[in-house]
């Protein structure tokens, strides 16, 4: 049974997004070999990203194991009902499928460290 990291991020239409999240997928496969990881977008374009023809096309690949990250800060209203709207209706359609949505990238305390350390950078022009 293979089991699958899926990278959602909100998109645009520049494909600015996709390509950070192309970065961000590479980056994460040379720190976590053996583990596989995808891409998808909330919006609708670019149209093979979108995270319920990712999801589908996963099916088709036998995959029936899936953990969401969203690459969002915080619980707003994607993360809290448009994911999981779209999470709920592939699984209705695709007995056996797994999905798991993990938290907000935002909730993570490392987060927070990262704040703090931009606004020491930009209150005191160091690098601490």
């Amino acid at each position: 049974m293979e089991s699958v990291v899926l990278l959602l991020a909100h998109g645009d239409r520049e494909g600015e997004t996709e390509r950070s999240l192309l970065f961000m997928a590479e980056q994460l496969h040379t720190r976590c070999p053996g583990k596989r990881f995808e891409i998808a977008v909330l919006l609708p374009f670019p149209e093979p990203l979108y995270i319920e023809h990712v999801l589908q096309d996963l099916v088709k690949q036998g995959v029936v194991n899936i953990d969401v990250i969203p690459c969002f800060l915080f619980q707003g209203a994607h993360v809290r009902r448009d994911i999981p709207f779209i999470i709920d209706k592939v699984c209705h359609q695709n007995k056996g499928l797994h999905v798991h949505l993990q938290e907000p990238l935002g909730l993570d305390p490392l987060m927070l460290d990262l704040l703090v350390r931009r606004a020491r950078m930009t209150i005191h022009g160091d690098n601490g």
